[in-house]
């Protein structure tokens, strides 16, 4: 997969269409207002009195004020700071303090958004066309007592291309080089429904001292992803048993912030293993095995050059097979054909 600008570092140059995580729910209360940036342009999110959240592009379109500087919620709307014009939640201007008259067509571009599971999303569309898929309500919820509440385990910026981090769930390889597996046990086909990825894979793990003394020397865990677009993964850890009932659940936000950078947010829910007391120990160990292995990733991340035809061998996993399903999300005049060795 290559792209037809070859001018920056990183192997690919433009943003995937599809929904990112611009904020968790409760970083923005009713009737705030805050700057973001995203996608390589400026945005303002703000709370209606009624608490529903908007996201704009940041700049008035009168004089290109800045609304997340000063901008204040005036009930459903957002107000200018410089001038007073004020925008409702669709963008257009509705009222002009000073205007006898107010133009006509006047509007501040919207994006859409989605409000779920404690995250705020946008829908990012490089044309900027209206959503044309839903993420899909998936079963990531805890449903009893003994599962503990999402917490936010892992927050970072890196110098890298979102397809690179997201690429990294179906590179089973380095799972062994990089993060110690012992081998890699079993690997399924991936599933595709449109711009729905399915996978499942499982490996053995080595389990530290001491809690060695309680699940053993060596772990099988298996990993059953669904990635929904490129912006939100759900996982699932199984231990033993590939049917079995999960002991770790985490929701994982990947959104592009520039042409070189990308921010990933990662929550986890974790399931009463044998009592609380056992469960409390264990806790730390598995969020931080988790946050590890990201933070192992990172300096690979950072520094890979371009690598915009992969020579890709027998051994090497789905690779190719996520990279055929990422091309949907991107516009086609960014690519050239190249076809990976062996695909």
């Amino acid at each position: 997969m290559q792209l037809a600008d070859e001018k920056l570092r990183l192997p690919l140059t433009s943003f995937p269409n599809g929904w990112f995580c611009i904020a968790y729910s409760d970083e923005i209360k009713p009737e705030e207002v805050k700057p973001l940036h995203y996608f390589g342009r400026d945005l303002v999110l703000f709370r209606s009195k009624s608490g529903t959240p908007y996201v704009f592009d940041a700049h008035c379109p009168h004089l290109g004020t800045h609304l997340g500087y000063g901008g204040k919620v005036k009930g459903e709307n957002i107000q200018c700071a410089l001038h007073g014009w004020c925008f409702d939640g669709n963008g257009n201007c509705i009222n002009i303090p000073y205007a006898s008259k107010m133009p006509p067509n006047i509007q501040a571009r919207s994006w859409s958004v989605r409000e779920m599971h404690g995250v705020i999303m946008v829908y990012y569309h490089s044309h900027g066309s209206p959503p044309d898929w839903e993420i899909p309500e998936l079963p990531e919820e805890p449903i009893d007592g003994n599962w503990g509440p999402f917490v936010k385990i892992l927050h970072r910026k890196a110098r890298t291309h979102i397809q690179d981090v997201t690429q990294g769930d179906c590179d089973l390889v380095h799972a062994k080089t990089i993060h110690r597996a012992v081998y890699i046990a079993e690997c399924e086909n991936i599933e595709i429904k449109g711009p729905l990825l399915y996978h499942l894979y499982s490996l053995f793990v080595k389990v530290p001292f001491p809690v060695s003394l309680i699940l053993g020397k060596e772990l099988k865990i298996f990993f059953d992803f669904v990635h929904c677009g490129m912006g939100y993964l759900f996982i699932k850890q199984i231990a033993h048993e590939e049917k079995g009932s999960p002991f770790q659940i985490l929701r994982v936000f990947n959104t592009p912030i520039d042409d070189e950078y990308c921010e990933t947010r990662i929550v986890s829910s974790i399931k009463q293993i044998v009592n609380k007391p056992i469960t409390n120990a264990l806790i730390p160990l598995i969020i931080y095995s988790t946050r590890i292995a990201y933070e192992e990733d990172l300096p690979i991340l950072e520094n890979r050059s371009r690598c915009n035809s992969p020579l890709l061998s027998y051994g090497d996993g789905p690779i190719a097979k996520y990279r055929r399903w990422a091309r949907q999300f991107y516009p086609s005049e960014y690519f050239v054909t190249s076809k990976p060795l062996n695909s």
